[in-house]
């Protein structure tokens, strides 16, 4: 079959169901023949599914502003950087090569000047910077402007949470704020367009829990991780003003978790002699058991006298065994760019583990250490274990590949490209640290900008460094 006079519908019929295909689907179909390679080649079916990428904020403005004077091979180019990563990151390029370059000042007279963390919103058109004055601004980063600003009413230790919503037009922080004497979550609604913001949520804290961390935001959920006298997850639907609360089989480690749509995923450690077995914990959200839920207002932590749910996971799924100190645990969830409703979750192991003893030793060697065996060297490890979801026939997680990395290249930055990137927050080396690629170490490149303060990198892949005032925006091909 290589003509469409082989074929009931025309081409332009066919081009209307096309359109409606993720880039899975149109590769797939791209496969079957030479006719079927053409049309599904065609720049119109790309050029909507990189609108739909925007749409999604998977895919930044900053990297699909001049797609319609690009070929379709350089369309599809911009799809593989989204799953991939830049190829000049990859090995054997000597210098990254960039592709765009945004620029902002965001000195403010008068005002102390001094910022703690710069971060890129979804969709690429707005950064938010936290000022070590207890000021949170969100800037536009096409006018120029400062759109909106908060005064903080004290230090936060994981000072916001953001999703977009109504089409890119407004903005949910989810700010959690630490405090001696009181600790309250709130959600506010910000309009990108006015500034207007509006408290929609607010949540005291648990007046008991000595230690908190992990907070993830999805929709209308939120959870995070609180130690009272053990490790909890406490899962939040904040638009219905519930909450539950899972236990923890750890007792030094915190769990960590990661919301998506419908589902809530939990990664625990499951202790078995010496050893410590990470596992991925799957919960539909709509099954968790209605008795559990309690109200936010009455959530009965105060007195200690709180309730943990006894739901069963749908799915259990464990990773190789942790020989070392227990470990951190932390899981971030990306969206495929190339199937629709499918998802990557990265769970990262970080701790103290022993070195691996070298295979390439004498004979004498391996009897002296067999008479009197040697000290272990425990050294920083980073241990990271990739799983994919499928919608088809039913949602269901596999545990695709994981590896070791020695030594950890997670310091104080867990934050992931859908690609598999990690950036240095003081140093700005670009860590390929992505299991699939199947290397025994994690490979890096050079600092990007040595003289940079802080640095950041979205899921989309691009790198957000601050400089003195200024925050630049890069992006790589």
């Amino acid at each position: 079959m290589e003509s469409p006079q082989d074929f009931d519908l025309d081409e332009d019929v066919l081009l209307k169901v096309l359109i409606y295909c993720d880039a899975y689907t149109l590769l797939t179909v791209s496969r079957v023949n030479k006719f079927f390679f053409r049309i599904t080649h065609t720049k119109s079916l790309w050029l909507a599914l990189c609108a739909n990428l925007v749409s999604t904020y998977l895919l930044d403005e900053g990297q699909s502003d001049d797609l319609e004077n690009c070929s379709t091979a350089e369309i599809i180019q911009t799809v593989k950087r989204l799953v991939c990563g830049p190829q000049s990151w990859s090995d054997g390029s000597p210098v990254p090569k960039l592709s765009r370059k945004l620029s902002i000042d965001i000195e403010i007279p008068h005002f102390g000047m001094l910022v703690t963390m710069v971060q890129l919103l979804p969709g690429g058109r707005y950064i938010v910077v936290h000022r070590l004055c207890l000021r949170l601004e969100c800037w536009n980063l096409a006018t120029r402007q400062c759109v909106w600003t908060r005064s903080l009413p004290e230090l936060y230790a994981q000072p916001f949470r953001v999703q977009m919503v109504d089409g890119g037009k407004a903005v949910l922080f989810l700010l959690f704020p630490v405090s001696l004497n009181t600790r309250v979550i709130h959600i506010v609604r910000v309009s990108l367009a006015t500034g207007f913001s509006e408290d929609l949520f607010s949540m005291p804290c648990p007046v008991h829990a000595d230690d908190c961390r992990n907070l993830v935001f999805f929709g209308d959920f939120f959870a995070i991780t609180l130690r009272i006298r053990g490790w909890v997850v406490l899962l939040v639907n904040w638009s219905e003003e519930r909450c539950i609360l899972f236990n923890s089989n750890a007792i030094t480690s915190a769990p960590a978790s990661a919301l998506s749509a419908g589902h809530f995923f939990l990664a625990d450690v499951k202790f078995h002699n010496t050893s410590s077995i990470p596992q991925l914990f799957i919960y539909p959200l709509k099954d968790l058991p209605v008795a559990d839920w309690q109200a936010t207002s009455s959530i009965g932590l105060q007195s200690r006298n709180f309730k943990t749910t006894q739901a069963s996971p749908v799915d259990i799924l464990s990773v190789t065994a942790w020989h070392g100190a227990p470990p951190s645990l932390y899981l971030t969830v990306h969206e495929s760019p190339l199937r629709r409703g499918c998802l990557k979750i990265t769970m990262n192991i970080s701790g103290q583990a022993p070195r691996p003893v070298s295979e390439e030793t004498t004979f004498l060697t391996r009897l002296q250490h067999k008479l009197r065996p040697p000290t272990p060297q425990f050294v920083d490890t980073s241990m990271l274990a990739v799983f994919f979801t499928s919608q088809s026939p039913h949602f269901r997680v596999e545990l695709a590949r994981w590896r070791t990395v020695i030594p950890s290249v997670f310091q104080r930055n867990h934050d992931l490209s859908h690609g598999g990137y990690n950036v240095h927050p003081d140093t700005g080396e670009i860590r390929d640290v992505d299991p699939q690629r199947q290397r025994d170490e994690a490979s890096w490149m050079s600092s990007i900008r040595s003289n940079c303060e802080s640095f950041y990198i979205s899921t989309s892949g691009a790198l957000t460094m601050l400089e003195d005032t200024i925050v630049t925006v890069e992006y790589y091909v």
